[in-house]
């Protein structure tokens, strides 16, 4: 059973990264959401990467800048997480 769980965790460690933003968004149907959840909590990596994500979006929604900047700013924030996770 060891072995599956660890299968499991690499297998969801290469597909939760690609998908923090549409769960911030609530994009994900519920067993996609589920799966994030159970990632990031087992993952130090990830759920730190969704904490911090979770941080950023607050702090942008709490400073309102005028709405065609923060568009700006949240598609280069998604470009940029997505090229780093080879998207």
């Amino acid at each position: 059973m060891a072995l599956l769980r660890k299968l499991r965790f690499r297998r969801d460690h290469r597909w939760t990264p690609a998908r923090l933003s549409a769960f911030l968004d609530d994009e994900l149907d519920t067993h996609a959401r589920r799966r994030v959840v159970r990632h990031a909590e087992d993952c130090p990596e990830c759920g730190g990467i969704l904490r911090s994500l979770r941080r950023l979006l607050d702090a942008l929604a709490s400073s309102r800048p005028p709405e065609p900047v923060a568009e700006r700013l949240v598609l280069r924030f998604r470009e940029a997480l997505e090229h780093a996770h080879g998207e």
